[in-house]
């Protein structure tokens, strides 16, 4: 990106498969968000898990530069949720083997946290140019 300004499809296209079929669904199922397991087979994605992606070749060079600023900020909201979003996970299991219920509350901070962390990958990694907020929303 820094030396053309435009981004190579090949390796866009295999973070999204690799986002879209293995972080998100495994994250998903892990989190207790959905009850389908993910696939075993690469290349397949859950129908409960779905991320909208379409590749765009151009790519700003000084939102790359501004990108490696703005990654500071986005990394700290990151960890803190991700703590957040692990006591969750905890509370919820325990929650879950009590009643065979799933808690909302707890659910929606886990979606929350899967969506920022989603987000913030495609953003991290070049995907696209659109600056995720710093908080989660």
């Amino acid at each position: 990106v820094l030396v053309t300004g435009k981004r190579n499809e090949t390796i866009s296209g295999y973070l999204h498969k690799y986002y879209a079929t293995y972080v998100i669904n495994f994250t998903t199922y892990f989190f207790l968000l959905a009850d389908e397991r993910p696939p075993l087979v690469p290349g397949s994605a859950m129908t409960s898990s779905k991320v909208d992606y379409t590749f765009k070749e151009e790519a700003s060079r000084l939102e790359l530069l501004i990108r490696l600023v703005y990654l500071i900020p986005l990394s700290i909201v990151m960890v803190i949720l991700a703590n957040i979003a692990g006591v969750a996970w905890f509370v919820q299991v325990l929650y879950a083997l009590v009643t065979g219920k799933k808690h909302k509350t707890l659910w929606d901070i886990e979606a929350l946290y899967l969506r920022y962390a989603v987000n913030m990958m495609y953003y991290t990694f070049m995907q696209t140019d659109e600056r995720p907020p710093i908080m989660p929303v």
